[in-house]
């Protein structure tokens, strides 16, 4: 689990727009493989999401050009279907936080077909409660994207390493 100063965790979407730039610039290489091309756009489209999601003040717009026009979201006990259910979503999910980032611990990538990849995300989310509180959160998040646009999310919650 990560350990995240506060500071870091209000910065996080800076660092996610950050990383994204970089993947996404990586996959004009001509010298890599077709494996890590895919490992680089699902990176650059993961961190865009995160960064997008964790802006305090990122409209819900730009999620659009982000999204399939029919989405397929199921976030533990919410489902998703539509940008307007993902802005309410969104709106609500950032208002029960003063600042919070999700670090990408590890990500698979499976090419399904010529159009569709399906990526294993395992992450660790840090956060600092509206009451000043830290709140921890281990999840795994399971995306379908379709020609580098996300059209599935499910999100599961990881069970924590017994100490010892």
């Amino acid at each position: 689990m990560s350990s995240r100063s506060d500071d870091e965790i209000r910065a996080g979407y800076v660092h996610h727009g950050e990383l994204a730039e970089h993947a996404l610039a990586a996959v004009t290489d001509p010298a890599i493989d077709d494996e890590t091309r895919d490992a680089l756009r699902t990176s650059g489209l993961v961190h865009r999401y995160f960064e997008l999601l964790e802006h305090p003040d990122e409209p819900i717009e730009p999620f659009a050009a982000i999204f399939t026009d029919e989405i397929d979201f199921d976030f533990t006990m919410t489902k998703i279907e539509t940008l307007d259910q993902f802005g309410a979503w969104a709106t609500d999910f950032r208002s029960s936080f003063e600042c919070f980032t999700l670090t990408v611990v590890d990500v698979e990538v499976e090419r399904i077909d010529a159009a569709v990849l399906v990526a294993h995300i395992d992450l660790d989310f840090d956060a600092v409660g509206n009451d000043g509180d830290r709140k921890t959160m281990q999840t795994t998040h399971r995306w379908t994207i379709e020609n580098d646009t996300i059209a599935a999310i499910t999100v599961n919650h990881r069970e924590q390493p017994e100490a010892g």
